[in-house]
């Protein structure tokens, strides 16, 4: 009985150097090579086999799915890929592999210009061992992350943030759902997992404070307390954010919910939601100041990429240093066991302090 299927064929070469046949059938010639003609496209793009053509988004897909995944904590993947992405894959993504420069890379780093060292060589890091390991895989003969520079950083990634910064933030505070979790942190200076952990039963109306009993534990929702008595701790809520609070506290009465931002289950957020919510403050803020979108995706950003919630602790720090309070209290208001942590966010002295300083030196001037 003759065979009622057309054939057509390629011959393709894998990574290893060995050739290999796809058949392809169809009712009709017709229709077998119009599949051969797309797998022969898919080919020739490096869509279909991992090689020189394919692009440099592909490969970072393969890298991290083969050597990532699995392999280091959900949090590291997460950054390494979020790193890649903003970096280098909205830019040049689109670039294959044997097309790829030390000069793309370099213009993309280069962007990072007065971003921490750390995030600067973290970029610098992932980029380097995924073009090398393509090298490994005889995709490429030479990684095109040879010869690339570190530009110039900020000490700390934990650095305050700046005027325009700040009032970005406070302006996306109203409009985004978690606005007010991720102000509470700037307000009053809590970690993250202590955000996450506050109930309606933490919050004093009376004298209008934060009482701090526990914190959320890392990569989970269970509800720990904190490592050392001084992460208990009472801090008064600040005039401008307190209508804030105090509107989040009486709908979480209404829900009959205690969390006071907690996922769909009446839950505390888990590490994942809590990521996602401060990708999406960064974007509207991002927004905000005026970053280009491309199909509802940024291609070019307006504000810095290496904000954290942690960012905003440091701010709160920052700001109690510049407002005069003592190095004692601070330390108390942050729930810092050590003085020489909160002392080593105190010594970066800041703009405004110089020029406060600097006025009170003309003020004895003057009165001299």
């Amino acid at each position: 009985m003759p065979d009622k299927y057309k054939r057509a064929s390629i011959y393709i070469t894998l990574p290893d150097g060995t050739k290999k046949q796809l058949i392809f059938t169809g009712r009709t010639q017709k229709e077998a090579d119009a599949k051969k003609a797309k797998a022969k496209a898919e080919y020739e793009a490096g869509l279909l086999v991992v090689n020189g053509k394919t692009t440099f988004a592909a490969w970072v897909e393969e890298w991290l799915a083969t050597y990532k995944q699995h392999k280091v904590t959900d949090s590291t993947y997460k950054e390494i890929r979020g790193i890649l992405d903003r970096v280098y894959l909205q830019q040049i993504g689109a670039v294959r592999l044997c097309d790829l420069r030390l000069i793309h890379l370099q213009r993309c780093l280069n962007s990072l210009n007065g971003y921490s060292k750390s995030y600067i060589h973290r970029a610098y890091i992932y980029a380097k061992s995924c073009l090398d390991k393509a090298v490994d895989n005889d995709l490429i003969t030479k990684s095109p992350a040879r010869g690339l520079e570190e530009p110039q950083g900020t000490e700390g990634s934990r650095r305050a943030l700046t005027a325009e910064e700040i009032s970005l933030f406070v302006a996306t505070m109203d409009k985004h759902k978690r606005g007010s979790f991720f102000g509470v942190m700037l307000a009053c200076g809590l970690r993250p997992g202590e955000a996450r952990a506050l109930t309606i039963y933490n919050v004093d109306k009376v004298t209008r404070s934060i009482n701090v009993t526990s914190a959320v534990q890392n990569n989970s929702r269970k509800i720990k307390q904190p490592k050392t008595s001084a992460g208990i701790r009472t801090i008064p809520v600040p005039d401008w954010f307190w209508g804030r609070l105090l509107s989040t506290v009486e709908g979480a009465e209404k829900s009959g919910c205690p969390y006071l931002w907690p996922n769909a289950k009446g839950e505390p957020m888990d590490e994942q939601r809590y990521t996602k919510s401060w990708h999406s403050y960064l974007r509207e803020m991002d927004i905000a100041a005026g970053a280009k979108l491309y199909r509802n995706k940024i291609i070019v950003h307006a504000i810095a990429q290496d904000l954290t919630p942690y960012n905003l602790r440091h701010t709160y720090c920052t700001n109690l240093a510049e407002m005069g309070v003592d190095l004692k209290t601070a330390q108390y208001l942050m729930g810092h066991s050590d003085i020489r942590m909160t002392a080593d966010i105190y010594t970066h002295v800041t703009d405004n302090m110089v020029n406060t300083a600097r006025d009170k030196i003309n003020s004895m001037r003057n009165n001299g």
